[in-house]
């Protein structure tokens, strides 16, 4: 078995890194994360979302492995953009490949249900439900799947890329649906890990302490070794899980798990600039931990 992605995975992811070198290169995630740099219509127009359709219904033929490669790529970029659910929705379903617009789902909170403005505890979070012009599926897998507009719901503000929102119910998905979500979402999370890994390679070669740049230091040496190693073996988790449906789970949450833990070590890196809202290294950090909370919600 071939460990690599296919040459349709590796140009999509290829082609990924592009639009969002494009739309953010050399502009903090703080400029952006809050609202979006690439507009729906660049993905659909080049179809970048029905890559994950099968060849035989006219669509990019791409394997779950293709997807993680691109959900590896599209992690970098902590973009507000339902791609990668989109991508996902309409792999699995042929009336999700005739709505035009993004599409999201709705999943069980792994956290205490906030209670609604009338009282009521609401039933699931669904990333860019905020989102304009989403349609949330009640269902993906089933065969006689439903979409429909976001409700009106109450806003989750503490992942601001995720646009996510609390509606009152959850989708209903395919047990092997429901593991290429977890597996697809992993994935973009230890994209993210990998950019703050190069994030922080280039801080210490430049920030200087006692005149000498920080990266000369042991301590700062061994951590960002640490962090290298972890963001590989947290890609090789990744791999795993995407051709290992029955290790699946196990290889998700140690992904998003050591994805989270170079977060948290990239920040330490920086140093007192690490925990300020224009470097920005906590929006990354924000939506891998929710991405955590909806991977365990879709496993609950």
């Amino acid at each position: 078995m071939s460990i690599q992605a296919s040459e349709v995975g590796q140009l999509a992811a290829g082609a990924v890194a592009d639009i969002l070198d494009r739309a953010t290169s050399g502009r903090s995630v703080a400029d952006y994360a809050e609202t979006t740099p690439i507009a729906w219509s660049v993905i659909a127009e080049g179809g970048w979302d029905r890559i994950g359709i099968p060849e035989s219904a006219d669509g990019g033929g791409a394997s779950l492995r293709d997807l993680a490669e691109v959900a590896l790529a599209w992690g970098q970029g902590c973009v507000a953009l339902p791609f990668l659910e989109s991508t996902w929705a309409r792999r699995w379903s042929t009336a999700a490949r005739e709505e035009s617009g993004p599409i999201s789902v709705s999943v069980k909170r792994s956290v205490p249900k906030a209670p609604s403005p009338q009282g009521e505890n609401r039933g699931g979070l669904a990333p860019y439900g905020a989102f304009p012009g989403v349609v949330l599926a009640r269902s993906i897998g089933q065969g006689d799947d439903v979409f429909e507009p976001a409700p009106d719901g109450v806003g989750d503000p503490f992942a601001p890329s995720l646009c996510s929102s609390l509606v009152p119910w959850t989708s209903q998905i395919s047990p092997e649906a429901t593991l290429e979500l977890g597996v697809i979402w992993a994935a973009e999370a230890v994209g993210a890990a990998q950019h703050l890994l190069n994030l922080s390679v280039e801080y210490a070669k430049t920030r200087e302490q006692f005149g000498k740049p920080i990266g000369s230091f042991q301590a700062v040496k061994h951590r960002l070794a640490d962090m290298h190693s972890d963001v590989q073996y947290a890609e090789t988790a990744v791999i795993w899980a995407s051709l290992e449906p029955d290790n699946s789970r196990r290889a998700t949450a140690y992904a998003l798990d050591t994805a989270i833990e170079v977060a948290q070590s990239s920040i330490q890196v920086h140093g007192g600039m690490g925990f300020t809202w224009e470097m920005g290294l906590h929006f990354y950090l924000r939506t891998m931990l929710v991405r955590r909370q909806l991977v365990q919600g879709l496993w609950a």
